[in-house]
């Protein structure tokens, strides 16, 4: 039926920067993620302070390829990183996906928000104005 509830939102940012790291160096900020291995690591233009939970810190998964893509060390203020070994086409400027469907992958707000303890609508009032919104309808 066309009255069929709908997903409302899709959170999506893209890769900003992309960096080799050797095993044995730090991820972002103090000693929150050390490399295990030798890793590839991609930088999103998005943290905190565009209402990305802290506690997604060392804990989430993006999308990227349609592949999941563990986020590594903290969510900083502006950015946070995600490790893409696994995803060796991953390109500076490719969609990354926070919430919503890419391929046949999902990350769906209620298991976004289960993992940080915020319920739905808490994570969504957190989203500041200046997020650029596209309605489609």
């Amino acid at each position: 039926s066309d009255r069929a509830l709908k997903r409302i939102i899709t959170w999506k940012t893209d890769i900003m920067d992309l960096r080799d790291v050797p095993r044995g160096e730090f991820i972002g900020y103090g000693t929150a993620f050390q490399a295990q291995q030798d890793m590839r690591i991609a930088v999103m233009p998005l943290g905190y302070s565009n209402g990305y939970p802290r506690a997604q810190s060392n804990r989430g998964l993006v999308l990227i390829h349609g592949k999941k893509a563990p986020i590594t060390g903290l969510i900083n203020m502006n950015l946070f990183m995600v490790d893409v070994t696994n995803i060796p086409d991953a390109e500076v400027g490719d969609e990354v996906v926070l919430v919503g469907r890419q391929k046949n992958s999902v990350i769906r707000v209620s298991s976004f928000t289960e993992s940080v303890n915020l319920l739905n609508n808490e994570m969504l009032s957190r989203l500041p104005s200046a997020i650029p919104r596209t309605v489609v309808r």
